[in-house]
Protein backbone atom coordinates (compact mmCIF):
# COMPACT_ATOMS: atom_id res chain seq x y z
CA UNK A 1 0.00 0.00 0.00
CA UNK A 2 1.05 3.62 -0.52
CA UNK A 3 2.17 5.13 2.77
CA UNK A 4 1.54 8.65 4.04
CA UNK A 5 5.22 9.37 3.54
CA UNK A 6 5.01 8.31 -0.10
CA UNK A 7 2.00 10.56 -0.65
CA UNK A 8 3.98 13.39 0.89
CA UNK A 9 6.87 12.51 -1.38
CA UNK A 10 4.64 12.95 -4.42
CA UNK A 11 3.60 16.39 -3.25
CA UNK A 12 7.13 17.35 -2.16
CA UNK A 13 9.85 15.56 -4.14
CA UNK A 14 12.11 13.08 -2.47
CA UNK A 15 14.89 15.66 -2.19
CA UNK A 16 14.96 17.30 1.23
CA UNK A 17 14.42 21.11 1.17
CA UNK A 18 17.49 21.46 3.42
CA UNK A 19 19.70 19.64 0.94
CA UNK A 20 21.50 22.15 -1.31
CA UNK A 21 21.56 22.00 -5.06
CA UNK A 22 25.04 20.93 -6.17
CA UNK A 23 25.97 22.66 -9.40
CA UNK A 24 29.30 21.85 -11.00
CA UNK A 25 31.18 24.50 -12.96
CA UNK A 26 33.65 23.05 -15.43
CA UNK A 27 35.89 25.57 -17.14
CA UNK A 28 39.42 25.87 -18.41
CA UNK A 29 39.37 29.66 -18.24
CA UNK A 30 41.60 30.82 -15.38
CA UNK A 31 39.88 32.79 -12.66
CA UNK A 32 36.38 32.44 -14.18
CA UNK A 33 35.09 30.16 -11.42
CA UNK A 34 36.26 32.58 -8.72
CA UNK A 35 34.72 35.57 -10.51
CA UNK A 36 31.39 33.74 -10.80
CA UNK A 37 31.22 32.61 -7.16
CA UNK A 38 32.31 36.01 -5.84
CA UNK A 39 29.72 37.84 -7.90
CA UNK A 40 26.82 35.49 -7.32
CA UNK A 41 27.03 35.00 -3.56
CA UNK A 42 24.41 32.81 -1.80
CA UNK A 43 20.97 32.35 -3.39
CA UNK A 44 18.15 29.83 -3.41
CA UNK A 45 16.13 27.97 -6.05
CA UNK A 46 12.84 26.31 -5.10
CA UNK A 47 13.65 26.84 -1.42
CA UNK A 48 17.07 25.20 -1.57
CA UNK A 49 20.46 26.87 -1.49
CA UNK A 50 22.78 26.52 -4.47
CA UNK A 51 26.27 25.16 -3.91
CA UNK A 52 28.71 25.73 -6.75
CA UNK A 53 31.43 23.12 -7.17
CA UNK A 54 34.70 23.79 -8.99
CA UNK A 55 35.58 21.02 -11.40
CA UNK A 56 39.09 21.35 -12.74
CA UNK A 57 39.79 20.99 -16.41
CA UNK A 58 41.81 17.80 -16.03
CA UNK A 59 40.36 16.41 -12.80
CA UNK A 60 36.59 16.07 -12.48
CA UNK A 61 34.80 13.10 -10.81
CA UNK A 62 32.81 11.38 -13.50
CA UNK A 63 31.06 9.14 -10.96
CA UNK A 64 29.80 11.96 -8.71
CA UNK A 65 26.04 12.57 -9.07
CA UNK A 66 25.45 16.20 -9.99
CA UNK A 67 22.03 17.46 -11.18
CA UNK A 68 23.43 20.41 -13.18
CA UNK A 69 26.74 20.99 -14.93
CA UNK A 70 27.73 24.37 -16.35
CA UNK A 71 30.27 23.90 -19.10
CA UNK A 72 32.26 27.04 -19.96
CA UNK A 73 34.95 26.02 -22.48
CA UNK A 74 37.59 28.32 -23.84
CA UNK A 75 36.77 27.64 -27.46
CA UNK A 76 35.11 25.19 -29.83
CA UNK A 77 37.86 22.58 -29.59
CA UNK A 78 37.92 22.78 -25.83
CA UNK A 79 34.13 22.24 -25.76
CA UNK A 80 34.32 19.18 -27.99
CA UNK A 81 37.13 17.68 -25.91
CA UNK A 82 35.29 18.12 -22.60
CA UNK A 83 32.01 16.85 -24.00
CA UNK A 84 33.72 13.80 -25.45
CA UNK A 85 35.16 12.99 -22.02
CA UNK A 86 31.78 13.50 -20.35
CA UNK A 87 29.79 11.55 -22.88
CA UNK A 88 28.08 8.46 -21.46
CA UNK A 89 28.93 9.25 -17.85
CA UNK A 90 26.34 11.90 -16.99
CA UNK A 91 22.95 10.37 -17.77
CA UNK A 92 21.46 11.98 -14.63
CA UNK A 93 23.10 15.36 -15.19
CA UNK A 94 21.67 18.27 -17.15
CA UNK A 95 24.52 19.87 -19.13
CA UNK A 96 24.37 23.54 -20.05
CA UNK A 97 26.99 24.76 -22.49
CA UNK A 98 27.83 28.46 -22.43
CA UNK A 99 29.89 29.83 -25.31
CA UNK A 100 30.84 33.30 -26.33
CA UNK A 101 29.74 34.19 -29.86
CA UNK A 102 32.43 32.77 -32.11
CA UNK A 103 32.46 32.21 -35.81
CA UNK A 104 33.75 28.69 -35.44
CA UNK A 105 31.26 27.67 -32.74
CA UNK A 106 30.11 24.05 -33.24
CA UNK A 107 26.64 23.45 -34.60
CA UNK A 108 23.77 22.66 -32.23
CA UNK A 109 23.42 19.19 -33.77
CA UNK A 110 27.05 18.36 -32.95
CA UNK A 111 26.61 19.55 -29.40
CA UNK A 112 23.31 17.75 -28.83
CA UNK A 113 24.81 14.52 -30.09
CA UNK A 114 27.44 14.85 -27.36
CA UNK A 115 24.82 15.15 -24.61
CA UNK A 116 24.26 18.89 -24.24
CA UNK A 117 20.78 19.76 -22.95
CA UNK A 118 20.93 23.54 -23.27
CA UNK A 119 23.12 25.82 -25.42
CA UNK A 120 23.61 29.50 -24.67
CA UNK A 121 25.67 31.78 -26.92
CA UNK A 122 26.50 35.06 -25.22
CA UNK A 123 28.55 38.11 -26.10
CA UNK A 124 30.27 38.03 -22.72
CA UNK A 125 30.12 35.56 -19.83
CA UNK A 126 28.64 37.61 -17.00
CA UNK A 127 27.90 36.34 -13.45
CA UNK A 128 24.23 37.39 -13.68
CA UNK A 129 23.88 35.43 -16.91
CA UNK A 130 25.19 32.38 -15.07
CA UNK A 131 22.83 32.99 -12.15
CA UNK A 132 19.79 33.27 -14.41
CA UNK A 133 20.78 30.09 -16.24
CA UNK A 134 21.27 28.24 -12.95
CA UNK A 135 17.86 29.36 -11.65
CA UNK A 136 16.07 28.44 -14.87
CA UNK A 137 17.67 25.01 -15.21
CA UNK A 138 17.34 24.05 -11.55
CA UNK A 139 13.66 25.05 -11.63
CA UNK A 140 13.27 22.84 -14.68
CA UNK A 141 15.04 19.92 -12.95
CA UNK A 142 12.83 20.44 -9.88
CA UNK A 143 9.67 20.35 -11.99
CA UNK A 144 10.82 17.25 -13.88
CA UNK A 145 11.62 15.43 -10.63
CA UNK A 146 8.25 16.36 -9.17
CA UNK A 147 6.54 15.00 -12.24
CA UNK A 148 8.61 11.81 -12.20
CA UNK A 149 7.79 11.26 -8.52
CA UNK A 150 4.10 11.84 -9.20
CA UNK A 151 4.17 9.47 -12.19
CA UNK A 152 5.86 6.75 -10.14
CA UNK A 153 3.27 7.13 -7.38
CA UNK A 154 0.44 7.18 -9.92
CA UNK A 155 1.75 4.01 -11.55
CA UNK A 156 1.99 2.29 -8.19
CA UNK A 157 -1.50 3.45 -7.21
CA UNK A 158 -2.86 2.21 -10.53
CA UNK A 159 -1.26 -1.18 -9.89
CA UNK A 160 -2.86 -1.31 -6.45
CA UNK A 161 -6.24 -0.34 -7.88
CA UNK A 162 -5.95 -3.13 -10.45
CA UNK A 163 -4.93 -5.62 -7.76
CA UNK A 164 -7.85 -4.56 -5.57
CA UNK A 165 -10.16 -4.68 -8.57
CA UNK A 166 -8.99 -8.21 -9.34
CA UNK A 167 -9.57 -9.27 -5.73
CA UNK A 168 -12.96 -7.55 -5.71
CA UNK A 169 -13.88 -9.32 -8.93
CA UNK A 170 -12.86 -12.70 -7.54
CA UNK A 171 -14.75 -11.92 -4.33
CA UNK A 172 -17.80 -11.03 -6.40
CA UNK A 173 -17.49 -14.34 -8.22
CA UNK A 174 -17.15 -16.13 -4.88
CA UNK A 175 -20.26 -14.31 -3.58
CA UNK A 176 -22.12 -15.47 -6.67
CA UNK A 177 -20.92 -19.02 -6.06
CA UNK A 178 -22.15 -18.89 -2.46
CA UNK A 179 -25.49 -17.55 -3.66
CA UNK A 180 -25.83 -20.35 -6.20
CA UNK A 181 -24.76 -23.00 -3.71
CA UNK A 182 -27.21 -21.55 -1.16
CA UNK A 183 -30.08 -21.89 -3.64
CA UNK A 184 -29.09 -25.45 -4.43
CA UNK A 185 -28.83 -26.29 -0.72
CA UNK A 186 -32.32 -24.86 -0.21
CA UNK A 187 -33.54 -27.27 -2.88
CA UNK A 188 -31.78 -30.15 -1.15
CA UNK A 189 -33.28 -29.14 2.21
CA UNK A 190 -36.78 -28.92 0.73
CA UNK A 191 -36.43 -32.34 -0.90
CA UNK A 192 -35.03 -33.84 2.30
CA UNK A 193 -38.03 -32.52 4.25
CA UNK A 194 -40.36 -33.97 1.63
CA UNK A 195 -38.61 -37.37 1.86
CA UNK A 196 -38.86 -37.22 5.64
CA UNK A 197 -42.60 -36.46 5.46
CA UNK A 198 -43.23 -39.27 2.96
CA UNK A 199 -41.40 -41.88 5.02
CA UNK A 200 -43.04 -40.69 8.24
CA UNK A 201 -46.55 -41.08 6.77
CA UNK A 202 -45.75 -44.04 4.55
CA UNK A 203 -48.37 -46.75 3.84
CA UNK A 204 -45.74 -49.45 4.36
CA UNK A 205 -46.99 -49.99 7.92
CA UNK A 206 -50.43 -50.96 6.54
CA UNK A 207 -48.75 -53.52 4.32
CA UNK A 208 -47.15 -55.01 7.43
CA UNK A 209 -50.57 -55.33 9.06
CA UNK A 210 -51.99 -57.04 5.97
CA UNK A 211 -49.09 -59.49 5.98
CA UNK A 212 -49.75 -60.22 9.67
CA UNK A 213 -53.36 -61.17 8.85
CA UNK A 214 -52.21 -63.50 6.11
CA UNK A 215 -49.67 -65.03 8.47
CA UNK A 216 -52.38 -65.65 11.08
CA UNK A 217 -54.55 -67.51 8.52
CA UNK A 218 -51.89 -69.18 6.48
CA UNK A 219 -53.30 -72.66 7.24
CA UNK A 220 -56.76 -71.77 5.89
CA UNK A 221 -55.93 -68.84 3.65
CA UNK A 222 -58.41 -69.81 0.91
CA UNK A 223 -61.33 -70.05 3.32
CA UNK A 224 -60.27 -66.80 5.05
CA UNK A 225 -60.12 -64.83 1.78
CA UNK A 226 -63.44 -66.16 0.47
CA UNK A 227 -65.70 -66.50 3.55
CA UNK A 228 -64.36 -64.16 6.26
CA UNK A 229 -65.70 -60.60 6.05
CA UNK A 230 -62.30 -59.06 6.74
CA UNK A 231 -60.54 -61.59 4.56
CA UNK A 232 -62.76 -60.83 1.58
CA UNK A 233 -61.77 -57.12 1.80
CA UNK A 234 -58.05 -57.87 1.89
CA UNK A 235 -57.41 -58.21 -1.90
CA UNK A 236 -59.01 -54.83 -2.65
CA UNK A 237 -57.11 -53.32 0.27
CA UNK A 238 -53.83 -54.65 -1.14
CA UNK A 239 -54.63 -53.27 -4.60
CA UNK A 240 -55.31 -49.81 -3.14
CA UNK A 241 -52.19 -50.07 -1.01
CA UNK A 242 -50.12 -50.92 -4.11
CA UNK A 243 -51.28 -47.75 -5.84
CA UNK A 244 -50.53 -45.68 -2.74
CA UNK A 245 -47.05 -47.15 -2.37
CA UNK A 246 -46.42 -46.61 -6.08
CA UNK A 247 -47.25 -42.93 -5.65
CA UNK A 248 -44.93 -42.77 -2.65
CA UNK A 249 -42.17 -44.36 -4.73
CA UNK A 250 -42.62 -41.80 -7.51
CA UNK A 251 -42.39 -38.92 -5.01
CA UNK A 252 -39.33 -40.41 -3.30
CA UNK A 253 -37.63 -40.96 -6.65
CA UNK A 254 -38.36 -37.39 -7.74
CA UNK A 255 -37.09 -35.83 -4.51
CA UNK A 256 -34.02 -38.10 -4.45
CA UNK A 257 -33.22 -36.99 -8.00
CA UNK A 258 -33.37 -33.33 -6.90
CA UNK A 259 -30.96 -34.08 -4.04
CA UNK A 260 -28.54 -35.94 -6.31
CA UNK A 261 -28.75 -33.34 -9.09
CA UNK A 262 -28.18 -30.39 -6.76
CA UNK A 263 -25.35 -32.20 -4.96
CA UNK A 264 -23.61 -32.89 -8.29
CA UNK A 265 -24.08 -29.26 -9.34
CA UNK A 266 -22.63 -28.00 -6.04
CA UNK A 267 -19.66 -30.32 -6.48
CA UNK A 268 -19.12 -29.04 -10.03
CA UNK A 269 -19.38 -25.38 -8.96
CA UNK A 270 -16.93 -25.86 -6.09
CA UNK A 271 -14.43 -27.67 -8.31
CA UNK A 272 -14.71 -24.95 -10.95
CA UNK A 273 -14.20 -22.21 -8.36
CA UNK A 274 -11.20 -24.02 -6.90
CA UNK A 275 -9.71 -24.39 -10.38
CA UNK A 276 -10.09 -20.66 -11.04
CA UNK A 277 -8.54 -19.69 -7.70
CA UNK A 278 -5.70 -22.20 -7.72
CA UNK A 279 -4.49 -21.40 -11.23
CA UNK A 280 -1.39 -19.20 -11.26
CA UNK A 281 -1.91 -15.53 -12.13
CA UNK A 282 0.78 -15.76 -14.79
CA UNK A 283 -0.21 -16.44 -18.36
CA UNK A 284 -0.44 -20.13 -19.16
CA UNK A 285 -2.03 -22.43 -21.72
CA UNK A 286 -5.79 -22.00 -21.44
CA UNK A 287 -8.75 -23.08 -23.53
CA UNK A 288 -10.96 -20.00 -24.07
CA UNK A 289 -14.03 -22.20 -24.48
CA UNK A 290 -13.25 -23.81 -21.13
CA UNK A 291 -12.88 -20.34 -19.60
CA UNK A 292 -16.37 -19.49 -20.84
CA UNK A 293 -17.82 -22.80 -19.61
CA UNK A 294 -16.26 -22.26 -16.20
CA UNK A 295 -17.74 -18.77 -16.02
CA UNK A 296 -21.20 -19.91 -17.09
CA UNK A 297 -21.08 -22.69 -14.48
CA UNK A 298 -20.26 -20.18 -11.76
CA UNK A 299 -23.04 -17.83 -12.90
CA UNK A 300 -25.60 -20.50 -13.83
CA UNK A 301 -27.78 -20.03 -10.76
CA UNK A 302 -28.16 -16.29 -11.29
CA UNK A 303 -28.80 -16.71 -15.02
CA UNK A 304 -31.48 -19.35 -14.38
CA UNK A 305 -33.06 -17.26 -11.65
CA UNK A 306 -33.57 -14.39 -14.10
CA UNK A 307 -34.59 -16.74 -16.94
CA UNK A 308 -31.75 -15.67 -19.23
CA UNK A 309 -31.11 -17.87 -22.26
CA UNK A 310 -27.39 -18.23 -22.98
CA UNK A 311 -26.05 -19.61 -26.24
CA UNK A 312 -22.37 -20.57 -26.45
CA UNK A 313 -20.82 -21.10 -29.86
CA UNK A 314 -17.27 -22.40 -30.24
CA UNK A 315 -15.97 -21.45 -33.68
CA UNK A 316 -12.36 -21.48 -32.43
CA UNK A 317 -10.71 -24.57 -31.01
CA UNK A 318 -7.32 -24.23 -29.39
CA UNK A 319 -5.34 -22.93 -26.43
CA UNK A 320 -3.79 -19.53 -25.81
CA UNK A 321 -1.27 -18.10 -23.37
CA UNK A 322 -3.57 -16.18 -21.02
CA UNK A 323 -4.20 -15.84 -17.30
CA UNK A 324 -7.11 -18.20 -16.65
CA UNK A 325 -8.43 -16.36 -13.58
CA UNK A 326 -8.20 -12.93 -15.23
CA UNK A 327 -9.93 -14.22 -18.36
CA UNK A 328 -12.71 -15.72 -16.21
CA UNK A 329 -13.08 -12.40 -14.43
CA UNK A 330 -13.33 -10.42 -17.68
CA UNK A 331 -15.90 -12.83 -19.15
CA UNK A 332 -17.93 -12.84 -15.92
CA UNK A 333 -17.89 -9.04 -15.87
CA UNK A 334 -19.19 -8.89 -19.43
CA UNK A 335 -21.91 -11.48 -18.75
CA UNK A 336 -22.93 -9.70 -15.54
CA UNK A 337 -23.20 -6.40 -17.44
CA UNK A 338 -25.29 -8.13 -20.10
CA UNK A 339 -27.52 -9.63 -17.39
CA UNK A 340 -28.04 -6.19 -15.84
CA UNK A 341 -28.93 -4.77 -19.27
CA UNK A 342 -31.61 -7.47 -19.74
CA UNK A 343 -33.58 -6.79 -16.57
CA UNK A 344 -36.08 -4.48 -18.32
CA UNK A 345 -36.79 -7.09 -21.03
CA UNK A 346 -39.71 -9.51 -20.68
CA UNK A 347 -38.65 -12.79 -19.06
CA UNK A 348 -39.11 -14.68 -22.35
CA UNK A 349 -36.88 -12.25 -24.27
CA UNK A 350 -33.56 -12.27 -22.44
CA UNK A 351 -30.75 -13.61 -24.59
CA UNK A 352 -26.96 -13.63 -24.30
CA UNK A 353 -24.69 -15.07 -26.98
CA UNK A 354 -21.03 -15.91 -26.33
CA UNK A 355 -18.90 -16.79 -29.35
CA UNK A 356 -15.23 -17.67 -29.73
CA UNK A 357 -13.96 -17.02 -33.24
CA UNK A 358 -10.65 -16.85 -35.08
CA UNK A 359 -9.59 -14.08 -37.46
CA UNK A 360 -6.49 -13.84 -39.61
CA UNK A 361 -4.14 -12.99 -36.75
CA UNK A 362 -6.47 -12.58 -33.76
CA UNK A 363 -8.78 -14.65 -31.55
CA UNK A 364 -11.99 -13.03 -30.33
CA UNK A 365 -14.55 -13.71 -27.64
CA UNK A 366 -17.76 -11.86 -28.51
CA UNK A 367 -20.46 -11.33 -25.87
CA UNK A 368 -23.76 -9.99 -27.26
CA UNK A 369 -27.05 -9.24 -25.53
CA UNK A 370 -30.45 -7.91 -26.62
CA UNK A 371 -30.79 -5.62 -23.61
CA UNK A 372 -31.04 -1.89 -23.01
CA UNK A 373 -28.11 -0.94 -25.24
CA UNK A 374 -25.99 2.21 -24.88
CA UNK A 375 -26.09 5.82 -26.01
CA UNK A 376 -23.08 7.27 -27.90
CA UNK A 377 -22.05 9.09 -24.71
CA UNK A 378 -22.13 5.89 -22.68
CA UNK A 379 -20.14 4.05 -25.35
CA UNK A 380 -17.49 6.78 -25.36
CA UNK A 381 -17.04 6.57 -21.56
CA UNK A 382 -17.29 2.80 -21.14
CA UNK A 383 -13.77 2.17 -19.90
CA UNK A 384 -13.19 5.41 -18.00
CA UNK A 385 -12.35 4.78 -14.36
CA UNK A 386 -15.30 5.55 -12.07
CA UNK A 387 -17.86 5.83 -14.89
CA UNK A 388 -21.06 3.85 -14.33
CA UNK A 389 -24.72 4.02 -15.27
CA UNK A 390 -25.80 1.67 -12.48
CA UNK A 391 -27.28 2.99 -9.25
CA UNK A 392 -25.10 0.58 -7.24
CA UNK A 393 -22.14 0.44 -9.63
CA UNK A 394 -18.57 1.31 -8.65
CA UNK A 395 -17.28 2.18 -12.11
CA UNK A 396 -14.13 0.08 -12.30
CA UNK A 397 -15.40 -3.25 -13.64
CA UNK A 398 -14.87 -2.48 -17.33
CA UNK A 399 -11.87 -0.27 -16.57
CA UNK A 400 -10.05 -3.10 -14.81
CA UNK A 401 -11.23 -5.62 -17.43
CA UNK A 402 -9.56 -3.52 -20.14
CA UNK A 403 -6.33 -3.43 -18.12
CA UNK A 404 -6.45 -7.20 -17.55
CA UNK A 405 -6.86 -7.72 -21.30
CA UNK A 406 -3.90 -5.46 -22.06
CA UNK A 407 -1.81 -7.26 -19.46
CA UNK A 408 -2.52 -10.45 -21.42
CA UNK A 409 -1.51 -8.73 -24.68
CA UNK A 410 -5.10 -8.27 -25.83
CA UNK A 411 -7.78 -5.60 -26.02
CA UNK A 412 -11.42 -5.01 -25.08
CA UNK A 413 -13.99 -3.02 -27.04
CA UNK A 414 -17.69 -2.29 -26.62
CA UNK A 415 -20.30 -1.11 -29.10
CA UNK A 416 -24.04 -0.57 -29.42
CA UNK A 417 -26.37 0.65 -32.14
CA UNK A 418 -28.14 2.79 -29.55
CA UNK A 419 -30.48 2.72 -26.56
CA UNK A 420 -32.74 -0.32 -26.56
CA UNK A 421 -30.73 -2.09 -29.27
CA UNK A 422 -28.48 -4.34 -27.19
CA UNK A 423 -24.69 -4.26 -26.90
CA UNK A 424 -21.65 -6.21 -28.04
CA UNK A 425 -18.34 -6.54 -26.20
CA UNK A 426 -15.32 -8.09 -27.89
CA UNK A 427 -12.27 -9.53 -26.16
CA UNK A 428 -9.39 -9.68 -28.64
CA UNK A 429 -6.27 -11.82 -28.19
CA UNK A 430 -3.21 -12.04 -30.39
CA UNK A 431 -3.20 -15.26 -32.33
CA UNK A 432 -0.54 -17.16 -30.43
CA UNK A 433 -2.07 -20.62 -30.05
CA UNK A 434 -0.16 -23.10 -27.95
CA UNK A 435 -0.16 -26.74 -28.99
Amino acid sequence: MVTARERQTAANPSHSPAEPWRVAVLTSQAGLYNRITESLGAFKVEGRTVELIDWRHNNFPLTERIPLLLLLPEDRWDALELLTRLRGDRQQTRIVLILELLEDAPTELQLMELGVNDIRLVEEIMPMVIRNLVCANLSLIHAVREREDACRLLKRLEGQVLALSHKAGMAELAAGVLHNVGNLLNGITTSAEAIKHITKHSQVEKLSKANMLLEEHKDNAAHYLTHDERGKMLPKFLQALEKSLSRENVKLTRESYVVQRNARTIDQIIKTQQACVSIDEEDRRSDLNEVIRHTLTLMNGCLRQHQVQVEQREDFKGRLMVSHSKAVQVVSNLIQNALDALMDNPADNRHIEVITEAGKDKIRVVVTDNGSGMTPEQTANLFRFGYTTKSKGHGFGLHSSLHFMRQMGGDLQGSSEGAGKGATFTMTFQKRPVI
